[in-house]
């Protein structure tokens, strides 16, 4: 093998490997990537790594490694979901516990109102002059 070819193979592992790392990290350059939570397989380390799946195939190793991080998330998954899930659902019991205050706020306000509307309504009656009917 030639000495070129040799700094070539090692510079394409170097980028694929600092691919993995960004992918593990949800650091991914890729605009596809850039939201984080990749799945990591074959095609998104070379894609992030921006170079083709059959180059990533000259290294086995590195395509062992990725297939045991996708199957390990895979296996986890379903902890991740539980876990996201039940984030979420705390998230929006404390939306809506703030939205029940707001609301009550509300509601005793507008009680408030009500109350006094009353009592104005009650002295505009009283000032009022009675209306005697006139007898024919």
């Amino acid at each position: 093998m030639a000495l070129g070819s040799k700094t070539i193979q090692d510079r394409s592992e170097r980028k694929f490997r600092a691919a993995i790392d960004r992918l593990r990290g949800d650091a991914g350059k890729h605009k596809d990537h850039r939201k984080g939570d990749v799945l990591i397989t074959i095609s998104a380390v070379a894609k992030e790594a921006g170079m083709g799946r059959s180059t990533l195939h000259r290294y086995p190793h590195l395509c062992n490694e990725i297939r045991q991080i996708s199957s390990l998330a895979e296996g986890h998954a379903a902890v991740r979901t539980t876990r996201s899930g039940s984030r979420s659902l705390t998230n929006t019991i404390k939306d809506l516990r703030v939205q029940i205050k707001d609301l009550k706020t509300q509601l005793a306000q507008s009680q408030e109102q009500k109350i006094e509307l009353l009592v104005e309504l009650d002295k505009v009656q009283r000032q009022r002059p009675k209306v005697v009917p006139l007898k024919a």
